[in-house]
Formats: C-alpha cells, sequence, structure tokens
C-alpha cells in the first residue's frame, strides 16, 4: 500500500506555539522586563530566542495588539502600550436593549442593578443601546460583528421588532413574556400563581366585590403581557371562591398620573371592597381616586398590588417582584445560553405592606 501524501498547510503545533510564545511574552511584560513604550526585540531576535520561525512570532506579536498590550509600527517595531483597542472591549460584551433613560436602568431599575452584579463578575462589558427612536422600530445593524455574547431585552417590545434581534444570529434574552414560536429565551415572573395566591388573600379576608386593574402598553398597542396572565389568576381565584361576573370585574389603565378608570372603580355601586393592581402605578392612581372621594385605605378599600422590592413612599401590601433576581438570571441566560429556548419563572414573594385589612361590615 502506498504510503499517504501529507497534505500541505501550516506545520502542526504552531498555533499553540505562537499562543505560548504570546503569553510568556506577557509574562515578561507584566513582570517589567519591558516598561511601557519600550521597544521590543526585533520579531526575527525573537524567533532564534524562541527557536521558531518568524511568521509564528509575528502572530504572537499580533494576538498581543489585538488585546491592547502592544502597537506594532511600520519597519518591524514593536512598542509595549497599554492602550486598549475598542474591538477588545466589545469582545464577549452583552447589548442591553433599554425603553429608559440610561441611568435610570442602572442606578434605579432593579434589573439593571441584577445585570451589572452578574456581568461584573466576569468582567464583560456591557453595551447599553438606549431608546433611540430606531433601535425601538429596527435592530440596529452590525451587532453581529461586534463579537458580543448576546443581546438582553427588558421589559415589552412589539414581536415583529423581537423577531429582527432573533434573526440576528446571537442569543437574545427577553425579560418579559416571551411572544409564542420566538427563539429568544426569557426570564419572567411566576405572574398567574402569584395573583392566585393575592386574590386568595383578599377572599380570606371577606372580600366579596373584588376588582382587577390591567396595564395597557402603548407601544404593543395591547394588554401588558405580565398583566394579561395576572388578569387570568385573578380570575381564576375568583371563580375558585365562588366569586361570579357580577362580584368581580377588570379595568384597564394606562401609565398615566391619574386615570379614569380608576375614578370609574372608587365611583361604582355597589361599591368594590378590594383592588388588585398589576403594577404599583395603577395603585397609585386608584388612591388619588380613592382621596379625591373621600375614602380611607383600607378602611373602606384594600388595594393589593404588584410591586418591586424597593419602593419608596406607601407600603404598599403585595406580590413583590425581585428584579434584581431577574437581571441575574437573564445575565447568566446571555453568558451561558442553552441550545434551545428556555423560559424561566421567578416567583414572586407576599409582602405584607399597609393596604390591606379586611372589608367594613
Amino acid at each position: 500500500m502506498a504510503a499517504r501524501r501529507k497534505s500541505p498547510g501550516r506545520p502542526p503545533g504552531t498555533e499553540a506555539r505562537y499562543k505560548r510564545i504570546a503569553e510568556d511574552l506577557l509574562r515578561r511584560i507584566d513582570a517589567g522586563e519591558w516598561p511601557d513604550g519600550r521597544e521590543l526585540p526585533s520579531s526575527r531576535r525573537l524567533a532564534r530566542a524562541y527557536g521558531v520561525g518568524h511568521k509564528t512570532v509575528w502572530s504572537a506579536l499580533r494576538s498581543l495588539q489585538a488585546f491592547g498590550r502592544v502597537r506594532m509600527h511600520p519597519g518591524g517595531i514593536t512598542r509595549v502600550t497599554r492602550r486598549v483597542p475598542l474591538a477588545s472591549v466589545l469582545q464577549g460584551a452583552v447589548a442591553v436593549v433599554i425603553k429608559e433613560e440610561a441611568g435610570d436602568f442602572l442606578r434605579k431599575n432593579p434589573i439593571g442593578a441584577g445585570v451589572l452584579e452578574r456581568l461584573s463578575r466576569v468582567r464583560a462589558s456591557l453595551l447599553v443601546l438606549q431608546h433611540i427612536r430606531w433601535w425601538r422600530q429596527e435592530a440596529p445593524q452590525g451587532l453581529r460583528d461586534g463579537r458580543i455574547q448576546g443581546i438582553l431585552i427588558p421589559g415589552s417590545f412589539p414581536p415583529a421588532l423581537l423577531a429582527q434581534y432573533e434573526s440576528i444570529g446571537l442569543p437574545v434574552v427577553l425579560i418579559d413574556q416571551p411572544p409564542p414560536g420566538g427563539t429568544a429565551h426569557a426570564v419572567a415572573v411566576d405572574n398567574f400563581r402569584a395573583a392566585f395566591e393575592a386574590t386568595q388573600k383578599l377572599l380570606d379576608l371577606g372580600h366579596r366585590r373584588l376588582a382587577f386593574v390591567r396595564s395597557i402598553v402603548s407601544n404593543l398597542k395591547n394588554i401588558d403581557p405580565d398583566a394579561r396572565e395576572r388578569q387570568d389568576g385573578f380570575l381564576a381565584a375568583c371563580e375558585n371562591g365562588g366569586l361570579g361576573p357580577g362580584r368581580r370585574a377588570v379595568f384597564s389603565a394606562t401609565f398615566t398620573p391619574q386615570s379614569p378608570s380608576a375614578r370609574d372603580l372608587v365611583r361604582a355601586r355597589p361599591r368594590y371592597t378590594g383592588v388588585l393592581c398589576a403594577g404599583v402605578s395603577h395603585a397609585r392612581q386608584l388612591a388619588e381616586a380613592a382621596r379625591v372621594e373621600g375614602l380611607k385605605i383600607p378602611r373602606d378599600l384594600s388595594i393589593v398590588t404588584f410591586r418591586p422590592a424597593r419602593e419608596d413612599g406607601v407600603n404598599w401590601t403585595g406580590p413583590v417582584v425581585d428584579g434584581e433576581a431577574m437581571g441575574r438570571l437573564a445575565a447568566d441566560l446571555v453568558l451561558d445560553p442553552p441550545a434551545a429556548p428556555r423560559h424561566v419563572r421567578v416567583a414572586a414573594a407576599w409582602h405584607a405592606g399597609e393596604t390591606l385589612a379586611a372589608p367594613r361590615a
């Protein structure tokens, strides 16, 4: 049998050799053998010193330049530098697409705090895409070319826009309810269970006329996905507790300071004695409408609301959403994405608060 002819190409082990040389040069630079600005020996001298070819040393120097540790000049001169190229910073970064100001997301939003905490542990850069108008209508070009690890999307985005981000080919994690048929991973609250249990607490105290206030999202022109699940949990608990359609109601509200729905709710007769709100903004609307009508909370009207872990002002009763935990879980899914879409549910913890009491006799 004829001997198999070796295919031409790079000699075996060349890649491993240039990486070992790059690591050794980096060690010597960090040890101070060549301070910042100092010229390294020529690539030919280094090749003789390491016993390899000129191209192997050149590859090692190119890799150090990519990480900002040396700068290669014309004429074969290489100097030590601490200037870091932008490409190396974006290498492995995580992009987050937000609808609010970056400062609010990173300082005030618990989800942003959770994302930052997890990424800081692995020293991954965060590329923040603020609510520039076209980023909310069309995915920015070039994200794939930036060699980032993935994309985080907190909040509700139209399904067509989410599909654009999914088509980029990078891991996408939605910190909200995923639309049907998408390929994104998702982290969301266990809304149905939390709403069911919150409504059950109202029923256990003797409330027999209940209302639910759900959120309408303007950019979706529809019910907020979280609010829809919370509504389902509310209605299921009412059915389970024997509260028929005449003793329960669902109101819709936007996120304005005052709401016509809140005014209609507190003026309804017979009066509702307990309300479950999809979010704190609706609880505030309801409290203001109750104040105008001369109603006291919780003596005349009990308000239970989904709320963040840190909430200033009124000590609202209701399920607490741990946004920081959601942010950490979402960052983990970007850093180590599963092969198939994964949807994680985060349980809400009950907070007793000061806005729930038994109905007046």
